[in-house]
């Protein structure tokens, strides 16, 4: 069996650059992704909110 020669630390920290490049684009597409929803909501809430009003002006309310 051949034994490593890198440290612990040196493992830890190679291990924790992984996980923080894996969370880092994680939060890059959360970004993305929430942004594109966040558009998607308003635009709906917005043309929602138009219709109703017209349909509002149209009975007499």
């Amino acid at each position: 069996m051949a034994t490593k020669n890198t440290s612990f630390f040196r493992e830890m920290n190679c291990w924790l650059a992984a996980l923080w490049a894996d969370f880092k684009d994680m939060f890059i597409i959360t970004l993305i992704y929430g942004s594109f929803f966040a558009l998607a909501m308003w635009a709906f809430l917005t043309i929602t909110s138009w219709l109703v009003l017209q349909l509002k002006q149209s009975l007499g309310f």
